[in-house]
């Protein structure tokens, strides 16, 4: 089974964006708790040990998901530019996948995967715990997707579902 897929930019970032902030509520919490610390303190009391702790690990953690936002971003710009909208071929066969561009084609087996996610914005077949082969779900036809499921399922990988209506393209 072979496809084109139209890759932007633009839906590299969403995608990243979405897989590198997904979960990182505790961002939100560990500033509510600052906050909550600093105004729950006297006016003019010194911050203590617990909210300097807050306090650095918050400019830490923004520190370090920033630069890692600005450096895929740079790579990303960097694969556009040089791919142009030319399209991304996808041949699913029964030993391996490949995704041939303009740039160089990439042939990985199946084993090589470890997971597949499902989202209404992405398919992501997982072969390392940061990388993958981004697909947009939108223009994976539907038989490629069932094509996907079972191969995945037959090789007793992980298959995570995460479209609002599981099933549907």
């Amino acid at each position: 089974m072979e496809f084109p897929l139209t890759i932007t930019g633009g839906f590299l970032k969403r995608s990243h964006a979405k897989r590198i902030f997904r979960g990182k509520w505790f961002l939100l919490l560990g500033v509510a708790l600052i906050v909550t610390g600093l105004a729950w303190g006297d006016p003019g009391e010194s911050v203590d040990a617990v909210d300097q702790f807050g306090i650095i690990s918050l400019i830490f953690l923004v520190a370090f998901f920033s630069i890692a936002w600005f450096k895929q971003v740079a790579s990303i710009n960097e694969w556009v530019r040089k791919q142009g909208s030319d399209p991304v071929i996808y041949r699913l066969s029964e030993d391996f996948i490949e995704a041939a561009s303009n740039l160089g084609s990439s042939k990985l087996k199946w084993e090589m995967f470890h997971r597949l996610v499902i989202s209404d914005l992405d398919l992501l077949l997982m072969f390392s715990r940061n990388a993958a082969l981004t697909m947009p779900t939108d223009q994976v036809p539907s038989e490629a997707i069932d094509f996907l499921v079972t191969k995945f399922t037959n090789h007793s990988l992980k298959i995570e579902d995460r479209r609002k209506c599981p099933g549907k393209k």
